[in-house]
């Protein structure tokens, strides 16, 4: 068997040009390991990529051993695309991802050879406006599920969603036997756990291992740690950290408090 596999998933904050995921990936020497994240991508999008390259990997003879997750935002919402019938949207435009991967190290074509990609809105997507006259009615039937979706669902909707994606991605690791190891963009659990009292997937909040997220301070992510420790912001992303906060990141708080516990033995 190849040598064992670390997946790094998340959103953009993962998948930018010098996240702390891409410059972790010679970190360790004894593993391979494989960037899979999305610009925009929700907790949805991120939980099945998570899941398919597991998947994808035992198929080439491989063994993933560790997942990093920087989850996203839970409003974050994908809807699935058949080209068959939204034949004029561009197949790889930024607003379409998908999580399907071909060759040893997981490559995604630039050309689409697929039958069906993920609509997102997350990040600056979901207006679908691709500047040609004959894929307007296709980008309004688009833009108008997305507006009627944001009316009918609540924070309560999201919330839910987003546990289930939790459980779910650790329950399918804790199957394979694979080291699990959660962070957040930002602070996303803090508002769930100042309510979760008195909501009904409160079930789904107990059933989520916290023993495997890793926070700063109560329930801080990426950008509270970034705040308060570098503030260094911008990189031509939009709001994003720069390359030199990512590697303070990794230098500061995922060496001492994830690392070096132990995890890669």
């Amino acid at each position: 068997m190849d040598k064992k596999i670390v997946l790094f998933a998340g959103c953009s904050f993962t998948a930018m040009h010098d996240s702390w995921a891409r410059q972790m990936v010679d970190i360790f020497p004894a593993y391979k390991a494989q960037v899979i994240a999305k610009h925009g991508a929700g907790n949805d999008f991120i939980a099945r990529s998570i899941v398919y390259e597991i998947d994808r990997q035992k198929e080439l003879g491989s063994k993933v051993s560790h997942v990093f997750v920087m989850w996203s935002g839970p409003s974050r919402h994908e809807i699935l695309i058949d080209q068959k019938v939204f034949q004029n949207l561009k197949p790889w435009s930024t607003e379409l991802s998908t999580y399907k991967r071909q060759g040893e190290w997981g490559e995604q074509l630039e050309k689409n050879e697929l039958e069906f990609a993920w609509a997102k809105s997350g990040g600056a997507y979901g207006k679908f406006d691709f500047d040609a006259s004959e894929m307007d009615i296709e980008n309004k039937m688009l833009d108008n599920y997305f507006d009627n979706f944001y009316k009918v669902h609540t924070s309560d909707y999201f919330n839910f969603k987003s546990l289930e994606d939790f459980h779910y991605v650790q329950m399918y690791c804790k199957a394979n036997q694979i080291t699990l190891i959660n962070l957040t963009f930002r602070d996303i659990i803090g508002p769930i756990d100042e309510v979760i009292d008195y909501k009904e997937y409160k079930y789904l909040y107990n059933l989520i291992d916290w023993k495997q997220w890793y926070f700063h301070n109560k329930f801080g992510g990426l950008r509270e740690w970034n705040l308060e420790n570098t503030n260094k912001w911008d990189d031509g992303y939009d709001n994003h950290p720069d390359k030199q906060a990512h590697a303070e990141y990794i230098e500061k708080f995922i060496v001492p408090n994830i690392i070096n516990t132990g995890i890669f033995k």
